[in-house]
């Protein structure tokens, strides 16, 4: 085969975990996956590289070869934080395959989700970005995590949650079934205040589906939280300049939960993703393989 290339390797990492995909170069036929730990390589570098070897070991193993094999394979790196400083390209470094490119999740998200067609990906998983591409060119938004950022996700939906129930608390704002409830699950205002200065990305997301699941119910506070989120994804579609018509992508784990809180106009817009963000970085490590001698 030329260049020797034999083997496509992606991978998709953010603040819940990563998953790792072994292909072969000739038909793109997946021959493994695995799945790892969380990849945020902003939020813990070291730990990100971590589970990404391991769910790199597993995905080999499971396709029958041993890391001998990356000295004859490209590999894309779609990984959270990648954005940030120099973050990605040390990532790439720490992979010895032939041929090794990596960045945050945007790219792979849109080339996962729309194939060839153009369009806005919102990628709402535990973190937050949109992506748009027009005429082969991408432009995004979002994707600064949890402390600057990441709205509309699965996070920022649970830290959300807990803050409007200390403000409830306090008198601030009305509460309703879901504020309380987590009060008392925590067993004081104090605790809850306590279980939040500790907690990160991953701990606030997990109380994303109960929003979710409360807002459909018709809980007041989970609903405003929704709507408020929505309301960001509308903004961003807007700050991208995506022109009246063209398709809207609701991508990872928390995106298909905003269908019901777009407005009419835009969820009419909507069309389901062709793929994962893990299958737009085989394309991409594909896209690699076949670039120069």
């Amino acid at each position: 085969m030329a260049n020797g290339i034999r083997y496509l390797i992606a991978a998709d990492g953010g603040g819940s975990g990563c998953r790792v995909a072994v292909a072969r170069r000739g038909d793109g036929a997946v021959l493994a996956e695995a799945a790892g730990g969380p990849a945020n390589l902003a939020r813990d570098f070291d730990g990100a590289l971590a589970a990404l070897r391991a769910a790199l070991d597993a995905a080999l193993a499971g396709a029958g070869l041993d890391r001998k094999a990356l000295g004859d394979a490209a590999c894309h790196l779609a990984l959270a934080g990648g954005n940030i400083g120099d973050l990605a390209r040390r990532a790439a470094a720490s992979v010895p395959a032939a041929r090794v490119g990596a960045d945050d999740e945007r790219a792979a998200a849109a080339e996962g989700a729309l194939g060839p067609r153009d369009g806005v990906v919102a990628a709402l998983g535990t973190g937050s970005f949109l992506v748009r591409k027009a005429g082969g060119r991408l432009a995004s938004l979002g994707g600064w995590g949890l402390a600057l950022g990441d709205e509309a996700s699965g996070a920022w939906l649970g830290r959300a949650l807990a803050a409007h129930a200390l403000r409830a608390h306090d008198g601030l704002e009305p509460g309703s079934p879901l504020t309380r409830a987590l009060v008392t699950e925590h067993g004081s205002p104090e605790a809850l205040a306590a279980w939040g200065l500790a907690a990160g990305p991953g701990a606030f997301a997990a109380l994303a589906p109960r929003v979710v699941e409360a807002a459909e119910a018709g809980d007041p506070v989970a609903g405003d939280i929704m709507r408020a989120g929505a309301g960001y994804v509308v903004a961003g579609v807007e700050a991208l300049g995506a022109a009246d018509g063209e398709a809207l992508c609701l991508a990872g784990g928390l995106g298909p939960a905003y269908a019901l809180w777009l407005p009419p106009g835009l969820a009419a817009r909507l069309v389901p993703p062709a793929g994962r963000t893990l299958d737009g970085a085989l394309a991409l490590a594909a896209r690699l393989a076949e670039a120069g001698p």
